[in-house]
């Protein structure tokens, strides 16, 4: 199955799930973000969303046991478009961290998380910077330790901060978001760390993060922009929102190039070896063949 095929879901389903939130922040969430579902209507554009997200979810499950186990390396992810996105990442980050930075001098209380985003954002500056510029990544991997904890360490930070909002609708998007996002930077920071990562992997996690985050992300903004809901700070959300959004194209354009960037599977790698190894020995033995003849000819001629 070709990845193409998976783009194509993945960009549909996540435009569709996109388009029933900002249909259900019009009709169904009140500004204190909850279900107000007054029909039938109401209640079945609540499940079709659901249902959509779960296609999708299923869809990445059943990749990830039949999908092609070929091999995918960081070039998936080396060309401009995708230099671009992870500065853009990195700028988001950063303005995020400065926030949070203004918050923790008001309060004194330490953002564990803002401090991580700062290292996370450093390294997606490097990597855009040396994807651009043409320059090895090498040292890159060094500091991605970071992304991957950053991620983790945030998601705890907002769930045990929801407790509040716990069956606001809003939140639970969110918090779905987030831990697919987690997924897709540890693949991103593996691969770059010099580990190959499978096809259908590589293909599950970038639809199930799409997919997943389009409703907190894409219509969480549109519903902020046109004053369906509010937010504690509105400029954060902001940040927060189109972040999640440049990690969605990303995820997107490495999906476009993963057919052009596969790499030697473990079985080609053994069955080159092994032809290159009969290549060998096919060779060894015609130099014997050749060096018997030419010894029993020299024999023949000095009987003569």
């Amino acid at each position: 199955m070709k990845t193409k095929h998976s783009l194509i879901f993945t960009i549909a389903a996540a435009g569709i799930c996109a388009v029933l939130r900002i249909m259900q922040y019009c009709f169904i969430i009140d500004q204190n973000g909850y279900f107000r579902p007054e029909s039938t209507a109401h209640t079945m554009l609540i499940y079709i969303l659901y249902a959509v997200m779960a296609l999708a979810a299923v869809t990445a499950l059943i990749i990830m046991f039949v999908g092609s186990r070929e091999r995918v390396g960081a070039e998936v992810f080396k060309n401009n478009s995708s230099g671009f996105l992870m500065l853009g990442a990195a700028v988001l980050m950063t303005v995020d961290f400065g926030i949070c930075a203004g918050k923790m001098f008001q309060t004194s209380v330490p953002d564990i998380a803002a401090l991580f985003e700062l290292l996370t954002a450093i390294y997606f500056a490097v990597l855009g910077y040396k994807i651009l510029s043409g320059s090895r990544i090498g040292g890159a991997a060094v500091i991605g330790l970071f992304a991957p904890i950053f991620v983790i360490v945030f998601a705890v930070t907002e769930f045990f901060g929801s407790f509040e909002k716990v069956h606001v609708s809003e939140t639970k998007f969110n918090m779905l978001a987030i831990c697919a996002m987690a997924l897709f930077v540890v693949t991103v920071t593996l691969l770059f760390a010099g580990n190959a990562v499978s096809k259908k992997r590589l293909t599950a996690v970038c639809m199930l993060y799409t997919v997943i985050a389009s409703p907190a992300a894409v219509a969480g903004l549109a519903a902020l922009i046109a004053g369906k809901i509010t937010a504690e700070s509105p400029v954060r959300f902001t940040v927060k929102a189109l972040t999640e959004i440049v990690f969605m194209v990303l995820a997107i354009t490495a999906m476009a190039r993963t057919d052009r960037c596969i790499i030697s599977t473990d079985k080609e790698e053994t069955q080159n070896e092994a032809e290159s190894n009969s290549e060998t020995a096919g060779e060894n033995l015609t130099d014997i063949i050749s060096d018997i003849t030419n010894d029993n000819n020299k024999g023949e001629d000095c009987n003569g």
